[in-house]
């Protein structure tokens, strides 16, 4: 912003040229000081409007020309004021010492000397009555009056009675020394006209003061009523504006809708029809039932609006969080409580399959389907869950009580997707680290037994083209699926089911095999076909095997009845192409290590023609979609669950439970647009957004609880038993942690008890010991919270029940955190009672409906600092077991520059 001058008449602004000096500077008014700045006010001799007192802004400035070169101290770098420094260089206009503020012609841009200023005199004269002096001829009145009255004056015209005013003290008249000079100067004295009287009037001030004040008094009055009419117009125009934009604002919509009481549903959906967006509209809806209810009356949210809060929460917990400060909707917790609903534990999804039974006994979709497996790479760390109580992270097949101490890379999805509607929802995921073929040859049996119970059928069994799901097929039962045992036409692409002994045909995904064949091409530069280089004539199978839109026309268009045979035969010679393609050098591809592409389109191409034909044949299908038998379906999950939080890196095993909770909640999360696969428009509606199945619900909360004895094992309870001295460094960091927890506990309003408070804190009654205190000594910059002696001591004994459990080998047993808190629970309530709280033992102890505050300050500590050691427990384990290639979880963004 261009800095310029306050003062009356000054109009020097940044840049300018001074008066003395070498630099013009500018220096703003002593706010800081009141008498000093009061001292300015009265030297600067400015008026405000309406002749009320000026008062200079806090970026009002004053030049260096208004002060003397004393003012100033000596500097070489820039000019600082002495203190106390008044300006005293002014230069005012007029007698009165004031600058006088433009009139509403200077500031509508008209000059005194123009037409349309003299019509506003000419108007002026002849509604004042000019007692005393010459006033002008009947024809100049005639003139005058027949002109047009400008629009700056009009109001000055309203009252049609002349202002009358009398002169109090007449002119001063001429000496008779004036009237001969006069006299000789013209011979034919004559009188002055009006028009030569007008500038003197309204530019010019006489001699006496009080003609002065007589003829300038009612021109003054009747300005100033046309300035204080012009502010008051502004200020209603900026009224009206202010009023636009609350009308456009929803929230003054709906106050004005709630005062008027008229909020009936008739009004509400002719205002929701307003909105195109069904989102805004259920914003709307929302705001005007939840808008003024009370937290105690509760609220309720519609389907659609939990909806949204999950995908916004999903996406970016602090988006959310700014929102809900700004829009009626539920808290983070509710969310939390909500996405607890869901179990997805490892293994198979039991809620969602009571779900998918519901739905096919009451004939909402249909029970054909394709199953398909894929693993995603997870990050593989050991993470402490909160509300498992436990660690995890390590290999986990669903078998429950049965440990594997190996940290997990993949986890395997098995995900159903539906051959007719859209339906898409994973049924099923393990943790695993490098599968064999067989176990998931076992695990594939489990799900499809699974699937049976719900009602819904598996026509196929698809995957990509590894070596483990090539050995997981031929556990399943398929026959002679080597390369040099593959004949045409395939007849061994299917296995039966464990459960109902139907067929399930298998397919590896067309995409993959694409990308192999891919490679292959790479790798050979060139294929031969019977001798001669290969033709592209059977490019576009890969059309038909990958139809997704009934709309689509030629090789795009979804199997039919019509078409089938057709396209059976067309397949059929692109199979027999495939078998015949040989290397350069003469070697058939079915016999080099690149075999699998042209093995997985053959099995695809049949899998397809046979797993329509049974669907058009014996279920009534109308059409066939190929594209539902692709594994893109499993790649956008990935690509939902990779979005969660915004972070790029792979999950780990916490997130990954998370984020399927929250994929199986109704929500409106979408996949991302640059992964490996986008979603199509479906056939039905063309949405493919909305993946949930699961309605959200409250659940009921369950406390983990422990069974009857002791909640330490016998051997961790000998190792408690035994006397040891912990280092010094360990207790300094325990000192340090223990200000972090009660600053938490604070903050927070865990604790809201005054006393407990000033409990939790270092007194004089219960102050910490100096040894323990000396890392806080160091690091304190006057911020930190020292603890108090208790509070040090409960931390301290539940440090050295971790460091015995981690001694033990018992870190990964169920309910961690609550068998400690127990423990300690029971060490201090017994035996070191008299130890706690010195000052506040009787607020303490004093028994209460829900247990004294002893009992309850006692968990919340150990809890939460708790909390803060598993945590970074299990990011050492991870860190320790980590081989020294996996650069990326040490460095993460800064990988790009590991070698440098």
């Amino acid at each position: 912003m261009t800095k310029s001058c306050s003062a009356i008449g000054c109009t020097k602004r940044q840049g300018g040229q001074p008066r003395h000096g070498t630099v013009l500077s500018f220096h703003k008014f002593p706010h800081e000081d009141p008498k000093l700045l009061r001292k300015w006010m009265a030297a600067v001799r400015r008026r405000g409007d309406h002749g009320r007192p000026w008062k200079p802004s806090l970026t009002a400035m004053l030049c260096s020309d208004h002060f003397s070169e004393d003012d100033f101290r000596p500097s070489h770098k820039r000019r600082v004021l002495r203190e106390g420094t008044i300006p005293s260089w002014f230069v005012f206009p007029g007698k009165s010492g004031q600058a006088e503020r433009r009139s509403p012609l200077k500031r509508a841009g008209a000059s005194l000397s123009s037409p349309k200023a003299k019509r506003v005199r000419r108007v002026l004269l002849r509604n004042t009555d000019m007692s005393g002096l010459s006033g002008p001829s009947e024809s100049q009145q005639q003139q005058a009056a027949s002109e047009e009255v400008p629009e700056e004056v009009q109001l000055l015209t309203v009252s049609e009675e002349p202002v009358q005013f009398t002169v109090v003290e007449e002119l001063p008249q001429p000496t008779v020394s004036e009237e001969v000079e006069q006299s000789t100067a013209s011979k034919e004295p004559q009188q002055p006209t009006v028009q030569e009287l007008q500038p003197t009037l309204l530019d010019h001030s006489y001699s006496s003061s009080a003609a002065e004040r007589h003829i300038h008094s009612p021109m003054k009055k009747m300005v100033a009523k046309v300035r204080q009419l012009n502010y008051e117009k502004k200020k209603l125009r900026q009224k009206l504006k202010r009023r636009d934009r609350r009308l456009k604002c929803l929230k003054s919509t709906l106050d004005a809708l709630k005062e008027s009481q008229v909020m009936d549903a008739n009004l509400l959906d002719s205002i929701r029809a307003r909105f195109e967006n069904p989102i805004v509209s259920e914003l709307f809806a929302n705001e005007v039932v939840n808008g003024g209810r009370k937290k105690r009356g509760g609220r309720r949210y519609s389907e659609e609006i939990k909806k949204l809060c999950l995908t916004l929460h999903y996406y970016s917990p602090r988006a959310y969080k700014f929102l809900a400060k700004n829009f009626s909707l539920p808290g983070v917790t509710s969310l939390q409580e909500w996405t607890r609903s869901v179990g997805c534990e490892v293994g198979v999804l039991d809620e969602v399959l009571q779900t998918l039974a519901s739905q096919v006994a009451s004939k909402k979709i249909d029970p054909n389907c394709c199953l398909m497996v894929d693993e995603m790479a997870i990050r593989k760390a050991k993470v402490y869950s909160q509300p498992k109580d436990k660690f995890v992270g390590h290999v986990d097949l669903g078998a429950g009580d049965v440990e594997d101490s190996r940290l997990a890379t993949n986890a395997m999805v098995f995900m159903a997707v539906g051959l007719k509607g859209v339906w898409r929802h994973p049924v099923a995921y393990f943790l695993t680290d490098h599968l064999t073929g067989e176990t998931q040859a076992e695990l594939t049996k489990t799900v499809l037994r699974a699937l049976n119970s719900a009602g819904l059928k598996a026509r196929t069994l698809v995957a990509d083209g590894l070596q483990a799901n090539m050995t997981m097929f031929a556990h399943l039962g398929v026959q002679n699926m080597q390369p040099g045992q593959l004949q045409l036409p395939i007849r061994n692409n299917f296995f039966l089911h464990p459960a109902t002994g139907e067929k399930v045909h298998i397919l590896l995904d067309v995409v993959h095999m694409l990308k192999l064949l891919r490679n292959l091409f790479g790798e050979q530069k060139m294929l031969l076909l019977d001798g001669e280089e290969i033709s592209w004539k059977y490019v576009q199978a890969f059309d038909y095997l990958n139809g997704s839109s009934i709309y689509g026309k030629g090789f795009k268009a979804p199997v039919t009845a019509n078409n089938l045979p057709l396209r059976r035969q067309f397949l059929a010679e692109f199979s027999s192409t495939l078998f015949r393609l040989q290397t350069a050098s003469g070697e058939p591809v079915l016999k080099t290590r690149r075999s699998t592409p042209v093995l997985g389109l053959c099995l695809a191409a049949q899998s397809v023609l046979d797993v329509s034909e049974a669907l058009l044949e014996q279920e009534g299908f109308a059409y066939v979609l190929p594209y539902k038998m692709s594994q893109d379906h499993v790649e956008l999950l990935f690509s939902r669950i990779r979005r969660m939080g915004g972070f790029n890196n792979n999950p780990n095993a916490v997130q990954l439970q998370h984020a399927l909770r929250r994929l199986a909640l109704h929500n409106f999360i979408s996949p991302s647009a640059t992964g490996n696969s986008t979603a199509p428009a479906d056939e039905d509606n063309g949405n493919d957004d909305e993946v949930g199945l699961l309605q959200i619900r409250r659940p009921q909360r369950q406390r983990s609880a422990l069974g009857a004895g002791d909640p330490m094992p016998a051997v961790v309870q000998h190792v408690l038993m035994t006397p040891g001295n912990r280092s010094a460094f360990v207790d300094d960091s325990v000192g340090y942690i223990a200000g972090y927890v009660c600053r938490k506990l604070i903050e927070g309003s865990v604790v809201k008890c005054g006393e407990c408070i000033g409990a939790l804190l270092s007194n004089e009654e219960d102050p910490p010991s100096r040894e323990v205190m000396r890392l806080v000594e160091i690091r304190d910059n006057g911020g930190l919270l020292v603890p108090s002696a208790s509070t040090y001591a409960i931390i301290a004994s539940s440090e050295r029940h971790l460091t015995a459990l981690r001694r033990c080998g018992e870190m990964g047993q169920e309910n961690l955190s609550l068998r400690i808190q127990c423990s300690v629970l029971a060490q201090f309530m017994t035996e070191r009672s008299h130890e706690l709280f010195p000052g506040v033992q009787e607020h303490m102890f004093e028994p209460r409906a829900g247990g004294c505050h002893a009992v309850s300050l006692l968990k919340q500590v150990v809890a939460r600092y708790l909390r803060v050691r598993l945590h970074a427990y299990g990011h050492y384990i991870t860190l320790s077991g980590m081989a020294s290639a996996h650069v990326r979880h040490h460095l993460h963004k800064q990988v790009l520059f590991a070698r440098q």
